[in-house]
């Protein structure tokens, strides 16, 4: 007798009443507060040796502890309940979390900070063990979703509190260029190395570009499908994002949030063909005014073409002799800030030096992972069911990776990770139902059959008993 498949996730807006606030889910929403507690802080702020200097220093010095009290909380709940499940692991959750286990290794032997890259390859695993812990509860999706409502919420408070501490640093954090529509440029010069407010490194323009390009896709995704907040309100926060993508002039950022925009438009199959001849026409508007020579120079900013977008392939040219030191495992987390001393500024490369080719290998196939299912999700029958914000800003930071990084603790992780566990339990969730629909037309053959069967036998014996 075959046994009936498991569909413990149900759909993906999953039919059943959206689970209350149980503990598990209180649990994971305050561990996810604890992972983003520790954001823009560093180990070495507390083994400087005049620490802690004051209570502030005290505060900001304590907070490098947060993520790493969130992972240990973690491990030890699913050490107690013993309850780590396949869907938790097997996608692309499970292959960043070979990437992080090797570059934890390379990190305790091969840094020369050890102390400070095993807490960093800490806090990056810590971010793989919380979503583990909500992956491998059985409503796993909604309270998945309630903490990707929260990564938004964090996402779009962060770019406005970026924003409003332009007045507190003075002339400083604005400077005048002739590349952008405003005539200004946010964060950019000799701020983002000495700027400091609270204590904390100031924000980068780029920094800035991503809170705006994921609160931009994120807002119009919610504006297309008409979810339960306000429209007005996230029209009002697509407004705002795409002021502060012209204000920061980011480039990166912006190629990333045009691309997550097209392939948003794309997959609203009901208007694929009006947005699509809108698009063509907005382009054509576009051209007549002069837009896209605009543009160049925006993108250049009236300095010649860049290819790298980032000028540091000297960098990159370096890191390179490094990797060569240890090139299977290689020389743990911000390892591009001990030896290279400059950020990567490119994801491969970074995944490189920081875990080697064996980490590399599984960092690379966790985002080949998550578009595969992705695309998996997007044939299937329930694929209006995947928000279209999830594959949105996977996109975004696809090509964003090409001159940043998401392989350390940093927001780029923080925003990408609940987005591919996302993914994940979609994808479980959609094995599970075809396994299920699969076991029911089994069951219903074989109970044809056995009519069928019965049928034949009793019209075989009816000339029998007539014949008696």
């Amino acid at each position: 007798m075959q046994k009936k498949p498991d569909s413990q996730f149900g759909a993906y807006r999953n039919p059943a009443p959206r689970s209350r606030m149980k503990p598990v889910v209180l649990l994971s929403l305050l561990l996810w507060f604890l992972i983003w507690g520790g954001y823009n802080i560093t180990i070495g702020h507390v083994l400087s040796p005049n620490f802690p200097a004051n209570h502030l220093d005290l505060v900001q010095g304590m907070r490098v502890f947060l993520p790493l009290l969130a992972g240990w909380i973690a491990l030890l709940v699913l050490l107690v309940k013993r309850n780590l499940k396949a869907q938790a692991v097997a996608g692309p959750l499970g292959l960043l979390a070979i990437f992080g286990a090797v570059g934890a290794v390379s990190s305790a032997l091969y840094s020369p900070y050890p102390v400070r890259a095993v807490c960093w390859s800490g806090e990056f695993g810590a971010v793989i063990l919380v979503l583990m812990v909500v992956l491998s509860d059985q409503e796993a999706s909604p309270i998945l979703s309630r903490l990707i409502t929260l990564n938004w919420i964090i996402d779009i408070c962060l770019l406005i509190a970026v924003l409003g501490a332009i007045p507190f640093l003075g002339g400083a954090a604005v400077t005048s260029t002739q590349g952008s529509p405003l005539g200004q440029v946010a964060y950019h010069g000799a701020i983002t190395a000495h700027g400091r407010l609270l204590d904390m490194a100031t924000s980068r323009n780029t920094g800035l570009g991503r809170y705006a390009g994921v609160a931009g896709l994120v807002a119009l995704a919610r504006l297309l499908e008409g979810r339960k907040w306000p429209r007005l309100a996230w029209l009002g926060v697509l407004l705002l994002a795409l002021y502060t993508l012209v204000f920061a002039q980011a480039r990166t950022e912006t190629l990333s949030f045009a691309a997550g925009l097209l392939l948003l438009l794309l997959l609203r199959k009901r208007r694929r063909i009006v947005m699509m001849a809108m698009g063509a026409l907005g382009v054509a508007l576009l051209a007549l005014v002069g837009f896209f020579n605009a543009a160049w120079n925006f993108g250049t900013r009236d300095r010649g073409f860049d290819p790298t977008l980032t000028g540091r392939t000297y960098i990159w040219s370096q890191a390179m002799s490094f990797i060569r030191q240890s090139p299977w495992v290689g020389l743990g987390f911000r390892a591009d800030r001990y030896f290279v001393h400059q950020d990567m500024q490119n994801s491969l490369l970074h995944a490189l030096i920081e875990a080697g080719v064996l980490g590399t290998i599984a960092y690379v196939a966790a985002f080949g992972v998550a578009w595969y299912l992705v695309a998996r999700l997007y044939v299937s029958r329930r694929s209006d069911s995947l928000p279209s914000e999830i594959p949105a800003i996977l996109m975004f930071f696809t090509v964003m990776s090409v001159t940043e990084s998401a392989a350390w603790y940093t927001a780029n992780w923080l925003l990408l990770a609940p987005v591919l566990a996302y993914i994940q339990v979609a994808a479980w969730q959609e094995k599970a139902l075809r396994a299920k629909a699969s076991y029911r037309r089994r069951e219903a053959l074989q109970v044809a059959r056995a009519a069928y069967a019965m049928e034949r036998r009793n019209a075989s014996e009816a000339p029998n008993m007539g014949l008696n």
